[in-house]
């Protein structure tokens, strides 16, 4: 995106490329027009593998402009929903997304590394997409700062693309070697070789849980199968989760 995710100059210009560029980008098959699907596939894993969670006040960790803490808060419209990013021109956007979509949502401009949210402030603790967008070295601080965040009992959810970059045959991985390189993404390869099972482990979680949740494709939410397989692009994403 062009001048990236933090850049500012006291708009929502930043915010209105990355809601509207990333429709165009993801073709409308990442939700559609509101690209909400990843906070959808959240959702839907929450309710296959904890179906009798209720959090009373979750949090999203670099938000963006809030596309996928809406179907989040919407799916527990009972919890006070907070979502945290670095850059203030996508929280402003962000911010008036919600506000148009009457989705209350509280949005902090805060590093998802290190919050300056009190210890156990959180029932969930949720990202969708961030990780590849990172390092090797924040992805721990990250699931680091879940575990800090949660309440005895609570669930953090860590959605990324549905790629093992081990999986791929060698022309998918020159692909994904082109997006390390020349699309800005240089946590690309590690983000998609990661362990993310042990890191969960490392960072504090119990009940693991590492694999592919169904992309929710229609209005049955319960339709979405959480798996060991993916079933490719847009039709599954890849899912860890545990609890505290």
């Amino acid at each position: 995106m062009p001048g990236g995710y933090g850049s500012d100059t006291d708009g929502v210009r930043q915010g209105a490329l990355m809601d509207r560029g990333g429709a165009v980008y993801m073709l409308g098959r990442n939700g559609g027009f509101l690209n909400d699907g990843r906070g959808k596939a959240v959702a839907a894993h929450l309710a296959s593998c904890y179906p009798d969670f209720q959090p009373e006040k979750l949090v999203e960790l670099g938000c963006g402009v809030g596309s996928s803490v809406i179907p989040v808060a919407e799916a527990y419209p009972k919890a006070e929903a907070y979502a945290v990013d670095v850059g203030a021109s996508v929280l402003r956007y962000a911010h008036a997304r919600a506000a148009h979509l009457g989705a209350a949502i509280h949005f902090v401009q805060d590093d998802a590394e290190k919050t300056r949210f009190a210890d156990e402030s959180f029932d969930l603790v949720f990202t969708a997409a961030v990780m590849h967008e990172t390092s090797p070295e924040a992805i721990r601080n990250i699931l680091t700062e879940s575990h800090r965040l949660l309440r005895k009992g609570g669930i953090a959810v860590h959605l990324e693309v549905p790629v093992k970059y081990e999986t791929l045959d060698l022309w998918s991985q020159v692909i994904a070697g082109m997006e390390r390189d020349y699309n800005n993404e240089p946590a690309w390869q590690e983000a998609t070789s990661a362990d993310y099972g042990a890191l969960m482990t490392a960072a504090g979680f119990e009940d693991v849980k590492v694999g592919f949740q169904d992309a929710v494709l229609g209005p049955d939410m319960s339709a979405s199968k959480f798996g060991e397989e993916s079933k490719g692009v847009f039709l599954s994403w890849f899912v860890t989760s545990g609890r505290k």
